[in-house]
């Protein structure tokens, strides 16, 4: 499949929030010492808007954070130092001339990082889904910083509060009934570290002779490393409503090839891809229909909801013959 050269936040469909002007982003850029020659929109971000600056020093990319506040802005400033420090390759931060990485403007984080010239490629194949797998598995070796989050994204009350708004009666109950069912279940004797959280197609990077470059780490927390595999399958071997269990076992032998998983790891991940699936269907109905209505991308959610289901349904022998062996 051929893959298109993208910078480092391009994504396939979803808009710019934020509209800023030449004169802000000269502006803005100034204080990180570069001169900008031109620069435009990225079609990409799911929460934030993203620009290409092409500057005198090179392209880098501007990032309008939408969500997450300055705490997030933050928080993502330590993490990929913190990466950076454990020689683990992704994109950097810009610093101002003050030493600043994140600049407020009209109340929004905003800062520049790296723009990394690679390919990108909407659906992978089954050589690039092993070696996404080998690098997740390094993600997930590295020691975890004190700082990062317990808590995902997608487990924050605000996405638990779209149950009762009677926008989808009959999903809003779905919801309710299987959130209840996950109560006791994330307690469990399993291990723990960084996670990526979102590692869709168009959060990795594909350089030559080069392994994959995961990128995108705003909604990285402290979790299940299982959690993250059940969040990963869904976003690289799933289309539509189905999983492509022959690519879920290509993704997962080379993840084990680095870190093999123990046996609880093994037990849960059918229950994780479930939980991933469930929490992913509630954070695609609170942004395509109370954050961002989107009429065209109304139904979303039910593919997550549909994938849900399909996997709950397979006996767990099944399933690990499926996925594992």
């Amino acid at each position: 499949m051929p893959g298109m050269m993208f910078s480092i936040f391009e994504k396939s469909d979803m808009a710019v929030y934020t509209e800023i002007s030449k004169a802000e982003v000269i502006d803005i850029a100034s204080a990180y010492q570069l001169k900008v020659n031109a620069f435009y929109p990225v079609e990409g971000g799911v929460s934030n808007s993203n620009y290409v600056i092409d500057c005198a020093e090179g392209k880098f990319m501007l990032t309008i954070l939408e969500d997450g506040g300055f705490e997030g802005a933050e928080r993502l400033v330590k993490l990929l130092s913190w990466f950076e420090k454990q020689h683990f390759f992704t994109t950097r931060m810009r610093s101002t001339a003050q030493g600043e990485k994140v600049l407020n403007w009209h109340s929004k984080p905003v800062f520049i990082k790296t723009f990394i010239p690679a390919k990108l490629y909407p659906e992978l194949q089954e050589a690039q889904l092993e070696k996404v797998g080998s690098a997740l598995a390094k993600l997930h070796q590295i020691n975890p910083p004190a700082f990062l989050p317990k808590i995902h994204i997608y487990e924050q009350k605000r996405f638990a509060e779209v149950i009762g708004a009677g926008i989808d009666p009959d999903y809003e109950i779905w919801l309710s009934k299987k959130l209840k069912t996950f109560n006791g279940h994330l307690a469990i004797d399993a291990p723990q570290g960084i996670v990526h959280a979102d590692l869709f197609a168009d959060n990795i990077l594909f350089i030559e002779n080069r392994e994959p470059v995961i990128i995108d780490f705003e909604e990285a927390c402290y979790h299940f490393l299982a959690f993250d595999l059940g969040m990963t399958i869904i976003g690289l071997c799933s289309k539509g409503d189905d999983i492509n269990y022959k690519h879920v076992k290509v993704l997962l032998n080379g993840y084990q090839k680095v870190r093999p998983l123990r046996n609880i790891e093994k037990e849960y991940l059918q229950f994780f891809i479930i939980y991933g699936a469930i929490r992913t269907s509630n954070w695609r109905y609170w942004k395509y229909h109370i954050e961002n209505p989107n009429p065209e991308r109304k139904n979303k959610h039910r593919e997550m909801m549909s994938i849900a289901e399909k996997v709950e349904q397979i006996p767990t022998q099944t399933f690990i013959n499926l996925a594992l062996k």
